[in-house]
């Protein structure tokens, strides 16, 4: 977590979670594992990423509390 503002870098007022996040996936295609960032300050979303070893689309899922915290990442085949 980073502290937000002048009031939080003299110990006091609240404190926002990292945005952006790196996380390691496997390709459930090839098998393989990368690191990718995640992004949480546009909430919960869907999208697809190429695999950086095998080039096949994933379709990757990130869940994300209220306040901007990664609760889950899940990763699925484009083709199921």
């Amino acid at each position: 977590m980073i502290a937000a503002g002048p009031a939080a870098a003299r110990g006091g007022g609240a404190r926002i979670p990292l945005m952006i996040e790196t996380r390691t996936l496997s390709c459930p295609y090839c098998g393989e594992s990368f690191e990718t960032g995640v992004d949480c300050s546009a909430g919960s979303q869907a999208y697809v990423e190429d695999c950086p070893v095998c080039c096949r689309p994933i379709e990757i899922e990130l869940r994300v509390d209220h306040d901007g915290r990664l609760l889950a990442v899940e990763v699925a085949r484009d083709d199921e």
